[in-house]
């Protein structure tokens, strides 16, 4: 089974930054929660499909997706959620916000 921690290591776009500031993060593995700030030199939209192709990949499930200025995107698997957030910053950057949470309902999606 592929943890939350292969999120962050397989699935950040091409030549992303972590933003150490702002990363929030207790745990290891599986069992980590928090949010994982990082800026990547591709526009909003781009970041968006990239996470609509490769989170069904790892078997993440589709809640619910709102593709805006700041686009949301929930997904879960298991007893865990992920909420990503992609900032547009009005060029060919994003800003984006992955939440990494345990979910105790997720057997009922």
């Amino acid at each position: 089974s592929r943890g939350l921690g292969d999120v962050y290591k397989r699935q950040f776009p091409d030549q992303s930054y972590i933003d150490l500031e702002e990363t929030k993060a207790l745990g290891t593995g599986d069992n980590w929660i928090g949010s994982l700030v990082f800026t990547t030199p591709y526009n909003a939209s781009s970041v968006f499909d990239f996470y609509m192709s490769e989170m069904p990949k790892l078997k993440w499930k589709e809640i619910a997706t709102v593709r805006a200025d700041i686009s949301h995107m929930t997904y879960v698997r298991e007893n865990r959620a992920v909420q990503i957030l992609i900032l547009s910053d009005g060029s060919d950057k994003a800003k984006v916000t992955i939440t990494a949470i345990p979910n105790p309902n997720a057997s009922s999606y």
